[in-house]
């Protein structure tokens, strides 16, 4: 079975990815993120190097921000995104989708829905991001950390 984990909080993910091949040698890892941190930048960042030591593929999704940003190419990049995440969602056909939230997370989780794969959103923090709130309306289930976080997600 293969699973496509994608989100900006990459060190909540690497537990979960232990027990998953420890435990289920029938399930594939893929990874969706960022490579680089900014555009330009040469130096892969700690989620590409952590997350390809593990010998998992890793595809960089070039994700726009919506939120706190007036940046017309940022802007252009969320439909962009969108369809790039669409297309590898077609070609990889994963039957899960785990999202550890961060904006990268957004148009993969939302080319998961319209392509009727389901996703779970893990919330880690109490305080959910726009991301993991903008995600949870195309995600089957959401999973937290805290009571507290429950809140900010729709009650079923």
């Amino acid at each position: 079975m293969k699973i496509v984990i994608t989100g900006g909080h990459h060190t909540s993910a690497l537990p979960v990815i232990k027990i998953l091949q420890t435990d289920y040698s029938d399930v594939e890892i893929v990874w969706f993120g960022h490579k680089y941190s900014a555009a330009g930048d040469k130096n892969p960042t700690l989620e590409y190097r952590e997350i390809t030591a593990l010998g998992i593929p890793f595809y960089h999704i070039h994700a726009g921000k919506f939120y706190k940003t007036y940046n017309l190419v940022r802007l252009a990049k969320i439909p962009f995104s969108l369809a790039q995440c669409f297309f590898l969602l077609i070609k990889i056909k994963p039957r899960l989708i785990l999202s550890f939230g961060g904006y990268v997370s957004v148009p993969v989780v939302i080319a998961g829905y319209l392509l009727r794969i389901r996703s779970v959103i893990h919330e880690q923090t109490v305080v959910a991001g726009w991301a993991n709130r903008v995600a949870a309306k195309f995600a089957g289930k959401i999973l937290v950390s805290w009571e507290r976080s429950k809140k900010y997600f729709p009650a079923h």
